[in-house]
């Protein structure tokens, strides 16, 4: 009896890692699944590459990696000269050759896997292959979002093709409206996958393996670069936050090691440009992984990022430093969802220093959204998920229940 085949493509972001690889270790235990994961853009797989820490998880959950290119809009090179060379490489007709051979290597694989998995967006280049396949079969086409985070429907929601043929892992019940208006009818609830307690085993291993320093009471600040989205972040906002954050740390912790975790989409070397221009160049910047940099913290800043979660299940005190700018509220209606669950937030250096005189040095519980999560996310559920007996079977909004 052959095995139980499990393939991802991976076609968005990086942060896809930090939902399939917590997941693959819920099913850790058995022995009758294959798993493999397909990067169909060249960044992300670069990046992949890059990253020690996830090159190691999926080695030791034995997960077969590798890239199969396919056309998409994040490979496109930016820039006048950049783009002068791909035109004169072949540009979108090269692409397109390339992308038509890999295009029938991804079918073989879909067509030998039980169960597929892509990402929300539902990227055009990676839908042709798998849809046609899966429609009508008894394999599987499970849909995550690529990344931890709290969604809500937006001001200006895109117009999106229902799809029928998926079934959507929900994260949190908090998430099914967003879910439903990105045209996933059929969900089911999973919980958050990195409260899978086989990943923190692998992030406490890692960090004693690779002789990461651990308890070196150091603070890490999970930065939103301006480089990511207009509505999010805007680079004199950012300025202002993270020299706030530099003095605010420096006043209430003196010397303490500040590092500084940039988002994905973030150019390192813009970064440091801001870092010498305000000179704060006691800022150390590291592209290790969130949960890693954790470790050992005794403070973890985020600008609005999904990092939170990182440091919540490393059990470091967690606090959102943001500030909206102008046409946040058009993508975030009701603003950042994080103070709305409980996690302490502040949105200038008096409230930022009010969150740490009553939390730094003093014993501290963990937050009730934390042990909700916990308790939410369970392993039997993803087991049951990647049954063979669960082939073929379409779950209805009815299972998010919360």
């Amino acid at each position: 009896m052959r095995s139980t085949r499990v393939l991802a493509v991976v076609s968005h972001s990086l942060g896809e890692l930090d939902v399939l690889l917590p997941l693959f270790a819920a099913l850790k235990s058995r022995k009758d699944l294959e798993l493999i994961i397909i990067f169909s853009v060249f960044k992300v797989w670069r990046g992949y590459l890059r990253s020690n820490f996830f090159r190691q998880c999926a080695l030791e959950l034995n997960v077969k990696c590798r890239l199969l290119w396919l056309p998409n809009k994040f490979d496109v090179p930016k820039g006048p000269i950049a783009s002068r060379v791909y035109r004169l490489l072949g540009g979108h007709f090269g692409a397109s050759f390339i992308g038509a051979r890999t295009a029938r290597t991804l079918s073989k694989l879909v067509s030998n896997a039980d169960f597929i998995l892509h990402e929300s967006t539902t990227r055009p280049e990676v839908a042709k292959v798998i849809y046609p396949i899966c429609s009508g079969s008894e394999q599987r086409v499970l849909v995550y979002h690529h990344g931890h985070s709290l969604n809500q429907v937006s001001k200006k929601p895109k117009k999106r093709l229902l799809n029928k043929e998926a079934l959507f892992l929900l994260f949190d019940p908090q998430n099914q409206a967003w879910a439903r208006e990105m045209g996933f009818e059929n969900q089911t609830l999973i919980g958050f996958p990195k409260f899978e307690k086989n990943w923190k085993k692998f992030v406490d291993k890692y960090v004693e393996r690779e002789r990461k320093v651990r308890n070196t009471n150091h603070v890490v600040i999970f930065v939103r670069g301006w480089d990511d989205h207009e509505y999010y972040m805007q680079r004199p906002s950012f300025e202002e936050m993270i020299k706030e954050l530099h003095d605010v740390v420096r006043q209430q912790l003196g010397a303490t090691k500040i590092i500084i975790k940039p988002h994905p989409r973030q150019k390192v070397a813009n970064l440091k440009k801001v870092l010498k221009r305000l000179d704060l160049s006691d800022l150390s910047i590291s592209m290790e992984h969130p949960a890693v940099l954790a470790a050992g913290a005794q403070l973890a800043i985020s600008m609005w990022t999904s990092c939170v979660f990182d440091s919540l299940i490393m059990g470091v005190l967690t606090v959102e430093y943001f500030r909206e700018p102008p046409r946040f509220r058009e993508m975030e209606p009701k603003g950042s969802l994080y103070p709305l669950v409980g996690i302490p937030s502040a949105t200038n250096p008096i409230e930022l220093k009010l969150i740490l005189d009553s939390h730094i040095g003093k014993t501290r519980s963990t937050l009730p959204i934390t042990d909700i999560w916990k308790n939410r996310y369970s392993a039997q559920t993803i087991d049951q998920l990647f049954a063979k007996s669960s082939l073929n079977v379409v779950e209805s909004p009815s299972a998010c229940r919360g």
